[in-house]
């Protein structure tokens, strides 16, 4: 069942993939189950294996933590977040998915559609790739280009990139839907910071 979930909730992280990649959207409900069969199967380890692994951190609680350890023992929370000690936080794919499977699952957001979308970005931030922490090749850096999600009952589009943590949306409804042109908009790459004074 975890793993039906986890599946579900990525159809929306494909979707975004593809949009992302100009694919039209004859091209993206034609090919959303191969994509999404071929991404799971792209992980490593695979994907089944990654959900059986969270069972390794349900011990782990938001909330602080009860001394089961020992019980008598004045034994004491010195800190916050302690209840979530254990979780990894290495930059490995199996990690990062515990992380953030971990983030999204305890996670409160608000009911609006702003308040929502914030929350995604605070919830896939927790496992960015920064500039530096992960070789792949001599002087060469996996980094998170992108991060995306979709509201497909609205049509809107949002995003940001590593070049830029401000949110920026597309409305989709905005455009001519029946335009027999693609409309493709440049991605705002660079930071874009709001000066208060």
């Amino acid at each position: 069942m975890a793993v039906n979930l986890l599946k579900k909730n990525s159809l929306a992280l494909v979707a975004s993939l593809l949009l992302a990649g100009h694919v039209q959207a004859t091209e993206l409900l034609n090919s959303s189950y191969d994509v999404s069969r071929e991404l799971f199967a792209a992980l490593n380890p695979p994907f089944e294996q990654q959900c059986f692994q969270l069972n390794n951190y349900q011990g782990l609680s938001p909330k602080q933590p009860e001394n089961t350890f020992a019980p008598g023992t004045p034994l004491q929370a010195y800190s916050r977040g302690m209840g979530a000690i254990g979780l990894p936080g290495d930059l490995s794919s199996e990690s990062r998915f515990a992380r953030v499977a971990f983030v999204k699952m305890n996670s409160k957001s608000g009911t609006s559609e702003n308040e929502s979308v914030s929350q995604f970005f605070h919830i896939l931030n927790s496992v960015d790739q920064q500039r530096g922490c992960c070789e792949v090749a001599e002087d060469k850096y996996e980094i998170t280009l992108y991060t995306s999600c979709c509201n497909a009952k609205k049509g809107i589009y949002y995003y940001t990139t590593y070049e830029n943590h401000q949110i920026t949306a597309v409305d989709m409804n905005k455009e001519d839907l029946n335009a027999k042109k693609l409309i493709r908009f440049p991605l705002v790459c660079g930071e874009q910071i709001r000066w208060q004074n």
